[in-house]
């Protein structure tokens, strides 16, 4: 009998226990909370555990100078960089020197490469993310090592993008922006290639002008001169002369629309230069027709694009008109 009400007392308190829970929304509420908190824990702790696997591995496998080579495509046009004795040129005949500043920003960005968590490693996220095999926005080559081959897509953020080796799965969030791999040779040419040093001689069949001394010293003058009422415009000649040490190119000229001589219209102004800098001696020739104004320099086989206002800075040095000014016009300009 007593085990029989002993039974029975058990049975009512864990159908009060029970009928407690069942009426009391609170304590169901209590329940669940604590529930969604200890799978959150878990979550948090397995995600932790991955972060501290994955965080801070490099993605990238070579220091900045062991690389030496670095192709950018984009499925239909292609740039490759090259390193040759310590230099990087753009690949091709002329091997035109690189924008160093562009240059050294991916380079910077490769070599600090990290990988996160990834983002993603289905087939369908790759299409969507656009770094499939044959959907990318850039894939980057370097140094033809498959290790460190990739594909650039669609940007998650301000200068990121989703980023993929080719032959892994693995989708990243990197610092690598589409907007640093221009895959136009015109983006990342040195602009600034054509430029010239320590001038000392400009001559054309018009007029020649020398200098004499050097650094602070030095002073201009018109060779063979002989009108002692008037002086060098040295101002004008001074502004003439940082247009060619500070000369810069818009881009290359497309072979396909530079015309020869014997083709140049007859509305065509064509401006030769000898320019003597550094004790070498070059020939510079410009062009300006209806079009833009082009330029082509004698140690460099390619034709490249000025700005009109460059052509006329360096044209009036073909010119020997308005060089010379009285002593005392001279002495108000300069003021």
């Amino acid at each position: 009998m007593n085990t029989i009400a002993n039974e029975s007392i058990q049975n009512n308190d864990g159908n009060s226990v029970f009928s407690l829970f069942k009426n009391s929304r609170f304590l169901q509420f209590c329940t669940a909370v604590l529930v969604v908190q200890l799978a959150l824990a878990a979550l948090l702790g397995m995600t932790q555990k991955q972060a501290t696997f994955a965080s801070g591995q490099a993605l990238f496998s070579l220091q900045m100078d062991e690389i030496s080579r670095i192709t950018i495509d984009n499925a239909e046009d292609t740039v490759a960089l090259k390193k040759t004795d310590g230099q990087w040129a753009l690949e091709g005949e002329a091997e035109l020197p690189v924008d160093k500043t562009r240059l050294n920003t991916l380079l910077s960005s490769l070599v600090d490469l990290k990988a996160g968590l990834p983002v993603a490693s289905s087939i369908q996220a790759r299409t969507q993310l656009e770094v499939a095999d044959d959907q990318y926005q850039r894939r980057v080559i370097v140094n033809n090592d498959a290790k460190n081959n990739f594909l650039i897509g669609t940007s998650p953020g301000l200068r990121k993008a989703h980023l993929r080796r080719e032959g892994a799965n693995e989708i990243y969030s990197a610092s690598l922006p589409v907007s640093d791999l221009p895959t136009s040779l015109d983006q990342w040419l040195d602009k600034s290639l054509l430029k010239f040093d320590d001038i000392t001689r400009v001559s054309s069949t018009a007029i020649t002008f020398e200098r004499n001394g050097t650094d602070e010293d030095s002073t201009w003058r018109i060779v063979d001169h002989h009108n002692g009422a008037k002086t060098l415009d040295t101002k004008k000649l001074a502004s003439a002369i940082n247009a060619l040490e500070t000369l810069h190119v818009i881009g290359l000229k497309e072979a396909s629309v530079v015309s020869s001589d014997g083709d140049a219209s007859n509305d065509t102004e064509t401006v030769e230069l000898s320019i003597t800098s550094a004790e070498t001696i070059l020939s510079l020739r410009m062009e300006k027709s209806s079009g833009d104004a082009t330029i082509t320099r004698s140690d460099i086989d390619q034709t490249f694009i000025v700005s009109e206002p460059v052509f006329k800075q360096l044209s009036v040095l073909a010119s020997d008109a308005e060089w010379l000014v009285d002593d005392a016009e001279k002495a108000e300009t300069t003021q």
